[in-house]
């Protein structure tokens, strides 16, 4: 991920990551990191009155307000505020959907780039500061992050990597890895962009 936030605790996440999620897409086409602005899908999200955010949300606020602004352009102000018109830096025109619950069809996925994923901000995971694999279980989804990739140790077992939006502090550098098991449910509410133009 190419967007490390300090929206630690404050509902945010949904706007980073698929932000963040777009970012990357972007980067990968052109070859250059050109930072998006998270402040503009917050602002629309309060101008239509919605209840909490998530990517897909954020998605379909960039097709239906004619795309992303950049960060210098619609700079973070820690608070939703008045949504604003600012020239577009790109635009997306789709997203899609891992099937739920699919791992396999989740690996696919991020092969082509990074996917936002929902899971539960569990008190062991918000502690969860140190190097290694986390194991919990999640079963309500009240967060999201953004999926780099995936792999094995030397000893075999299998993981998924996650960048969260807390800062450098928490976790491994503001990473962490998280076991390859369908109890995880890392697979159960997963989202990218898939079509964009510069």
């Amino acid at each position: 991920m190419i967007y490390i936030s300090i929206f630690f605790n404050t509902g945010l996440c949904w706007a980073c990551a698929s932000v963040s999620c777009v970012e990357a897409f972007l980067t990968m086409k052109t070859g250059e990191l050109l930072p998006l602005s998270v402040q503009q899908p917050m602002d629309t999200h309060r101008a239509q009155m919605c209840g909490s955010g998530s990517a897909p949300i954020a998605f379909q606020h960039m097709m239906q307000y004619g795309g992303l602004a950049t960060e210098k352009d619609y700079p973070f102000t820690r608070k939703y505020g008045v949504s604003k018109y600012k020239p577009s830096a790109l635009r997306i025109t789709g997203y899609g959907r891992v099937p739920p619950y699919d791992l396999h069809a989740l690996k696919w996925a991020i092969i082509h780039g990074p996917v936002t994923a929902c899971i539960e901000a569990t008190p062991e995971f918000c502690q969860h500061c140190q190097e290694g694999i986390f194991r919990g279980k999640f079963i309500f989804l009240n967060h999201v992050v953004l999926i780099t990739g995936f792999g094995r140790t030397l000893y075999g077992e299998r993981f998924f990597e996650i960048q969260n939006s807390w800062g450098t502090e928490w976790g491994n550098k503001g990473k962490t890895l998280i076991i390859d098991e369908g109890y995880c449910n890392l697979a159960a509410y997963a989202h990218y962009p898939t079509m964009y133009g510069i």
